[in-house]
């Protein structure tokens, strides 16, 4: 997926992207707020699960100087507090909505959360899903031959994500031969 982003993104995008931080924070209503994409200072990893440890959820996503932490990675909706009470959110995915209970896995819509706050303190969070055209978006994927297609489909058409299935990647990777063209690009981006 990165090559492909890489092979279709102006240049001039994935120079900008490459300074971005990985985080940042702001003040809303007197409340200081981190939003990271997974902890602030590490950008992957699974220990962000809605059912991982509380230890997870403490020191390594807060400080003491935060009030609420909006974090993303697990691409689960997610509301839950450390232990010391600061708030905890993920408003979900647009895309790749992820769960491991398989009655929950069929709804694919787009997750979204809205967070209020008043004068006095933070009001409420309202988690929301919106349905959009699956159809559209695997006949766009389509038409722009977005490599390991089939494995998009499937995330659509039966709720599984297919991220950390090493056996299913590498059927892909060796049907279509993407390996020279992975290692094309890794060597790119060395020399870049």
């Amino acid at each position: 997926m990165y090559k492909y982003i890489y092979d279709h993104l102006d240049p001039k995008y994935l120079k900008e992207m490459r300074q971005w931080p990985i985080y940042d924070q702001t003040t809303i209503s007197n409340f200081n707020v981190v939003l990271a994409h997974n902890y602030p200072k590490k950008n992957f990893g699974h220990e962000l699960l809605p059912y991982a440890e509380q230890k997870n959820f403490d020191k390594p996503l807060f400080d003491k100087t935060f009030d609420i932490a909006i974090y993303g990675h697990t691409h689960h909706q997610l509301m839950r507090t450390s232990s010391k009470d600061q708030l905890i959110i993920n408003p979900g995915s647009i895309g790749q909505p992820y769960t491991a209970w398989n009655k929950f896995s069929a709804d694919r819509r787009a997750q979204y959360a809205i967070l209020t706050f008043d004068k006095t303190s933070y009001r409420g969070i309202d988690f929301r899903k919106v349905s959009y055209s699956i159809d559209d978006e695997l006949a766009f994927a389509k038409a722009n031959k977005l490599p390991f297609y089939e494995l998009y489909e499937r995330i659509f058409t039966e709720g599984k994500a297919f991220t950390h299935n090493n056996d299913a990647l590498n059927e892909i990777i060796t049907k279509y031969d993407y390996k020279p063209d992975v290692l094309s690009y890794l060597k790119h981006l060395e020399n870049d």
